[in-house]
């Protein structure tokens, strides 16, 4: 009998059964573990966010909702379980508290203060006991923090949350009833303002000193550049003057008539011409050749 027990226990292993039972909230309906990721599931186009918003933050919410028995707008001598408003701990993923959920008005605060409301723009159901989807447009926050630039809020992954199944009447009307719930309430926010992607890509390679062989590719065209002469050594200036004087004192220049004015007091001709003949002297020189 043992043996037949212990093949049993084997065979359900591989089969990859389970006798345990999900975990239940206190009203009974099943919650998952706190750490679960973003559906794979594609949502439906009713509570996508908008192209241009990035993941800001996740978080994952757990608490409760409360209805209220109220007279049906419309419809004299008729009740019904209205939303009141939520109270909700907002954790991250490893259960590290950041934030709280409540109203009314429906608002987000972190625990650095920040807080924000926000106007929903949509809805998409997410099965049999559980609030929909739910896509909502942020309004500026409040405060600096991590609800700063935020612009969707997405709620997803909800689980349980309906109104009530109790009999809502005269009799028990303006009763509230608690519903426990849980739900992954995912934060977006835009691009960084004013910053467009040239001038990011610019600041980032200028942190990460791409080398100047990538620079093109990376950062697009550069500028022009100035032509910026070379510095001239000594040297260097002493060559290009002799060189300067040494074409003015060529045979063409020379048998010009020099202007009055222009010839160099104290100089006689024979000591112009001694000058001249060192000069280009020097310069054969300081040829490369």
């Amino acid at each position: 009998m043992n043996n037949t027990f212990a093949l049993s226990c084997l065979l359900a292993a591989l089969g990859g059964c389970s006798s345990m039972p999900p975990m239940t909230s206190s009203s009974g309906s099943s919650m998952s573990s706190q750490t679960r990721a973003i559906p794979h599931d594609p949502l439906p186009a009713a509570v996508r966010v908008p192209p241009g918003n990035r993941v800001a933050m996740e978080t994952v919410g757990v608490g409760e909702i409360a209805y209220q028995c109220r007279a049906k707008q419309g419809a004299e001598g008729t009740y019904e379980w209205t939303f009141a408003g939520p109270k909700a701990t907002l954790t991250a993923r490893d259960g590290t508290p950041v934030g709280s959920y409540y109203g009314p008005p429906a608002t987000w605060e972190s625990k650095d203060g920040s807080k924000l409301t926000g106007t929903q723009v949509g809805v998409a159901p997410a099965g049999p006991g559980n609030i929909p989807h739910q896509l909502v447009k942020a309004n500026p926050a409040v405060g600096k923090g991590a609800m700063t630039g935020v612009t969707y809020i997405q709620r997803v992954a909800t689980q349980g949350g309906v109104a009530p199944m109790l009999p809502c009447t005269a009799a028990n009307a303006g009763f509230n009833e608690i519903v426990k719930y849980q739900a992954d309430y995912i934060f977006w926010s835009g691009a960084p303002a004013g910053q467009s992607t040239q001038s990011s890509l610019r600041q980032r390679s200028t942190e990460m000193m791409i080398p100047p062989a990538l620079a093109p590719t990376v950062l697009g065209p550069a500028a022009p550049m100035a032509m910026t002469p070379a510095p001239i050594d000594e040297d260097g200036r002493r060559a290009q003057e002799a060189m300067t004087r040494t074409d003015m004192m060529r045979p063409e220049i020379l048998s010009t008539p020099e202007p009055t004015g222009m010839a160099m007091p104290g100089v006689a001709p024979d000591e112009g011409d001694r000058r001249m003949a060192e000069i280009i002297r020097r310069t054969d020189q300081m040829r490369p050749d």
